[in-house]
């Protein structure tokens, strides 16, 4: 960005023009609730989404699936997986 010469306090609307797809849905969904972030939160908000650590959890958790043996015990891993890929998402009760 500092080669574009934006100033540090417009980074984060200057990402925007980089993002594509899954990038722009993050974009939009987070500016509604980090718009007056300083750019280091908005870079560890950038790295923690897309990481390869964090798309690795992702396919794992969506991708586990049941073969063999209890259910229960299946669905509380994939429970588990779920939750430690997305700590907000819970159960409807």
């Amino acid at each position: 960005m500092k080669r574009l010469k934006v100033p540090e306090n417009c980074f984060w609307e200057a990402i925007r023009r980089f993002l594509k797809n899954v990038g722009n849905n993050w974009y939009q969904s987070t500016v509604t609730s980090h718009k007056t972030a300083p750019w280091e939160q908005w870079r560890n908000l950038f790295l923690d989404a897309f990481t390869q650590k964090v798309w690795a959890s992702a396919c794992e958790a969506f991708q586990y699936q049941f073969h063999d043996g209890l259910l229960a015990d299946y669905a509380l891993k994939k429970l588990n997986l779920l939750v430690a890929f997305n700590p907000k998402m819970v159960l409807c009760h």
